[in-house]
């Protein structure tokens, strides 16, 4: 999963993780963020669906990005143009050529993106809950099948139908991208002798990585002039 930023960050998780359907085993880096305030989609006389807010459905979109932009780089060499073709295909599918949708993959919680979903066994069957470190809420649980859906995570926004084009899911990928190299390069950093200091655990390293990342990004540079 790759970055967008938001204004405020809470935690960031990032994760390894093969594509199992390739001819090839490519590592797909999944980093997700997350504001450190969300608001609840209220329902008004039935007409809004208790959609999870704008943040995660973004992120949710750059995920599937990611997973595109790694299938993409092991095609042959195409132009600017044909890449975004590729890309918004691969994220909505095609028919006409037999391209599946990678948001449906996420929904449903398959391949590259089963790790960031809780599943759940009710007499109703499979439920899919975005996981908690993800959202830093365990009051609060976000649904594949309420929360989010095809429309909602394939559209600009939530106030519009209108699908993301190739070119958004392109920037979305190279910003993830990025982003994600920053987050390792800081991971890299904390380890002494190979492993985390003495004490360390997952919310340590979360907050050592985007204490890092925040600086780096507000850094000023003071020059003398004599």
């Amino acid at each position: 999963m790759f970055v967008i930023k938001v204004r405020k960050v809470r935690v960031l998780k990032f994760s390894v993780q093969l594509d199992q359907q390739s001819s090839h085993r490519t590592e797909i880096i999944q980093i997700v963020t997350f504001s450190s305030h969300h608001h609840n989609v209220i329902i008004s006389n039935g007409l809004k669906k208790n959609l999870a807010p704008a943040a995660l459905q973004k992120q949710l979109q750059a995920c599937i990005a990611i997973h595109g932009m790694s299938w993409v780089y092991e095609m042959d060499t195409m132009k600017l143009t044909q890449v975004h073709q590729k890309l918004f295909d691969g994220f909505h599918g095609n028919a006409s050529n037999g391209t599946l949708p990678m948001v449906k993959d996420c929904l449903e919680g398959e391949n590259a993106f089963e790790s960031l979903w809780d599943k759940i066994v009710s007499d109703t069957g499979p439920q899919l809950f975005l996981k908690s470190c993800y959202t830093q809420q365990e009051d609060q649980l976000y649904t594949a099948s309420s929360s989010f859906t095809v429309v909602s995570v394939s559209a600009t926004n939530q106030k519009s139908n209108v699908v993301v084009d190739g070119r958004a899911i392109f920037n979305m990928a190279q910003s993830a991208l990025k982003n994600g190299k920053k987050a390792l390069a800081f991971k890299q950093s904390a380890n002494v002798n190979g492993t985390l200091p003495s004490g360390w655990n997952d919310d340590t390293l979360d907050k050592y990585i985007l204490d890092g990342m925040w600086k780096a990004d507000h850094m000023t540079v003071e020059l003398e002039v004599d």
